[in-house]
């Protein structure tokens, strides 16, 4: 009787098919230019092309999350309970984009007025919550807003539509003026998202998903918060209504889903 063979499991089978696929890529990549793909950086946009996406800022925020865990390493758990670990690759050609202090996704780090925030010296014990949010407004407009030192409200990051680029405005540390509500903002971090909840199909992107994500993962990690819905909440699960502007259904609906329609 012939010996059964011993397939690999679901992850692995996923992993080498998809690198099966990208080395027929580069063979023909290398049949057009004569030039063999060899490089982590000349990988880059075939990594990019694989995303499946015709708008090149969405493939290139595919390329730019796996080469982030190519930079940095991961540690994740399949469905199958198998654990799928990759460990961190130095790459000097990417360029750094480390914030003051906070996540090392950012892009760029913008302070807000400090009139529009707390100064605190939080560790990660005090960190317990991300609150996601809409701005009802645009990026440029809710940065321009974090600085204005009559707003009393800020956020620690704002994510672009577009592209999903992310601007800090507040450490980690301190505490942002988000929720309307002073315990969730004690032990909280706040993310801001480009758009408005009515208009999804036009805001609601999936670089900007992708970004927030990542995003999202960064601080849980880095802080220790459990990546579940009762410690990653939209504004709209904020207790409290403090003067009819807080955080709750009863003030807010955002972050909202895409393609709800319902407005902040």
């Amino acid at each position: 009787m012939t010996p059964r063979t011993r397939w690999p499991t679901p992850p692995a089978r996923n992993i080498l098919g998809a690198a099966a696929l990208l080395h027929s890529e580069a063979v023909e990549l290398q049949k057009l230019t004569g030039e063999k793909v060899d490089t982590l950086q000349e990988w880059y946009p075939l990594v990019a092309a694989w995303s499946g996406s015709e708008d090149p800022l969405v493939a290139d925020g595919f390329a730019a999350q796996v080469y982030d865990w190519i930079q940095w390493g991961l540690a994740a758990t399949a469905p199958s309970g198998e654990l799928v670990e990759i460990e961190p690759t130095a790459l000097p050609w990417r360029e750094s984009r480390m914030a003051v202090s906070g996540s090392g996704l950012v892009d760029q780090f913008v302070p807000a007025c400090s009139s529009n925030y707390s100064d605190y010296s939080r560790g990660s014990g005090d960190i317990t919550k991300v609150v996601i949010h809409t701005m009802e407004g645009t990026y440029a407009g809710s940065i321009s807003w974090f600085q204005n030192c009559s707003a009393s409200v800020s956020a620690h990051y704002n994510i672009r539509s577009s592209d999903g680029e992310i601007t800090q405005m507040v450490q980690e540390e301190d505490v942002a003026w988000h929720a309307g509500h002073w315990d969730t903002n004690l032990h909280s971090i706040g993310i801001e998202h480009e758009g408005y909840v009515s208009q999804p199909d036009t805001w609601y992107t999936d670089a900007m998903y992708r970004s927030s994500a990542a995003l999202v993962r960064d601080i849980c990690d880095r802080r220790g918060i459990p990546k579940d819905r009762a410690h990653i909440i939209g504004h709209n699960e904020v207790p409290g209504c403090s003067g009819g502007s807080g955080g709750g259904s009863g003030c807010h609906t955002d972050p909202a889903a895409a393609g709800t329609g319902t407005t902040s």
